[in-house]
């Protein structure tokens, strides 16, 4: 018997009493808060007054995870999906894939519940055949014009509620690579893709410097811009000597079981991704997350992170390696959003961008501004450079930002080319011009010193 937490039974109450009035009503579930269990309570519901409830996800992974949720409780469910052998038509409920269940001719449904619904346009056949349902979505975020279908949305929880009563875990966020994607255009909601994956690709080193400075070596997700950016993060990964795979859409059932396996055995410490497990996948033992996709969409930056925020024993908090400025760009990620029904992506993000991010200068630790002006980790504060200049014949002060002149990733490159110059017999200053190969500058006299040069 599963208990339910009590949030997760007032939410699915209050979805009832919007449904009374509007047929068509969202709720909003941040990673954490466990939509599959409200699924699975508000398909207990239906079971007991005897109508059929049709419950849409997107993946077939999902549909698995569904039905073996639901069935470990009692429930009887059959499976619409192609290639599936768990049919049941008589069952009361049935967990489909969209793909499948549009060319599919079965019963009008009581109650159509549709998880990740901002993902609206997989659902639009299915609402649109059966007018007379009851219709219910659940998102962690409700972006996009889903007020096309949906007339009323209910949060259910909010992350600080659920940080706060232990639900989901704290994070520690680092911004050690900062790629320069000032001349990437923007398409829909965000990065042109080819574009940002010119840019990604050539911190690929850097990425992997960041995680052995400040990974733990802790069971890490790795988000990628592409297929072809992950793979040459797994192999970077595994030239440190690192066990790293990767997964994507196209990647065989078998290799992804192994490979999750060995993710939660430990025999694989680095799971590199491309747009495969963002949504719905279930890793609490995982300790880091990587952003090495760079985004401007609502949906991929809180997706990827929420997969590092389940609580699991031992675990105090999550690592977050942004390698692409999205925490800069965004938002604080366990902020609470004040979603609205209708609102774009571009929206959320002005509304959130007032409370500005600070990213350490020394140890390159990242911060809410509203939580003072002090890296919490070393304790760094800003300093102001102060220039003297004449005006109306006296002089006065003008106070300038200092300009950070170190990057502490190719700091630990020139220190790794110093070494290799000196296992080879040659002077350490060797090191300079491969750097600048690397890196198309030379170090900074701040980077040299910092280097033992």
């Amino acid at each position: 018997m599963t208990t339910y937490r009590p949030y997760q039974e007032d939410g699915v109450r209050a979805l009832y009493g919007l449904l009374r009035e509007h047929r068509r009503v969202i709720g909003v579930a941040p990673t954490g808060a466990g939509k599959t269990v409200i699924a699975q309570l508000i398909a207990e519901h239906a079971a007991y007054r005897g109508v059929r409830l049709y419950f849409g996800v997107h993946r077939r992974n999902l549909v698995t995870q569904t039905y073996q949720r639901f069935t470990a409780v009692g429930l009887r469910t059959g499976v619409i999906m192609a290639g599936d052998k768990r049919l049941d038509p008589d069952a009361p409920i049935q967990v489909f894939s969209a793909d499948t269940m549009v060319r599919r001719d079965v019963a009008a449904p009581t109650v159509l519940l549709l998880d990740e619904v901002h993902n609206l346009a997989k659902y639009q056949r299915l609402i649109d055949r059966w007018p007379n349902a009851l219709v219910l979505g659940l998102t962690a975020t409700p972006v996009g014009p889903l007020d096309r279908v949906f007339t009323a949305l209910h949060v259910i929880a909010l992350p600080s509620f659920l940080l706060a009563n232990g639900y989901i875990t704290d994070i520690e966020a680092w911004g050690l690579v900062r790629p320069d994607l000032s001349s990437v255009a923007t398409r829909g909601d965000d990065f042109e893709q080819d574009g940002a994956e010119r840019v990604v690709m050539e911190a690929v080193e850097d990425v992997v410097s960041a995680w052995i400075r400040r990974g733990q070596d802790k069971p890490t997700l790795a988000f990628a811009q592409s297929v072809k950016h992950s793979l040459a993060l797994r192999d970077a990964f595994r030239r440190e000597g690192i066990a790293a795979e990767h997964v994507d859409a196209e990647t065989p059932e078998a290799d992804r079981t192994r490979i999750f396996g060995g993710f939660v055995d430990g025999s694989v410490r680095v799971v590199l991704n491309y747009d495969i497990i963002s949504e719905g996948a279930d890793f609490p033992d995982c300790g880091c997350v990587v952003l090495a996709r760079a985004t401007k969409s609502v949906r991929v930056f809180l997706q990827q992170i929420g997969r590092g925020l389940r609580p699991a024993s031992g675990k105090e908090r999550c690592i977050v390696l942004d390698c692409a400025g999205n925490i800069e760009r965004m938002w604080w990620p366990l902020d609470d959003v004040p979603w609205e029904l209708g609102q774009s992506g571009v929206a959320v993000r002005k509304k959130m961008a007032k409370d500005a991010i600070k990213t350490c200068e020394e140890c390159y630790r990242t911060w809410r501004a509203a939580d003072g002006p002090k890296c919490p980790y070393c304790g760094w504060v800003k300093p102001a450079k102060e220039i003297r200049i004449k005006a109306r014949g006296r002089e006065t002060k003008r106070i300038e930002r200092k300009v950070r002149t170190t990057n502490p990733i190719h700091v630990l490159e020139l220190q790794k080319l110093v070494e290799a110059a000196r296992r080879r017999g040659h002077k350490p200053t060797a090191a300079l011009f491969p750097f600048r190969v690397r890196f198309n500058r030379f170090p900074t006299a701040e980077e040299r010193k910092a280097a033992g040069l």
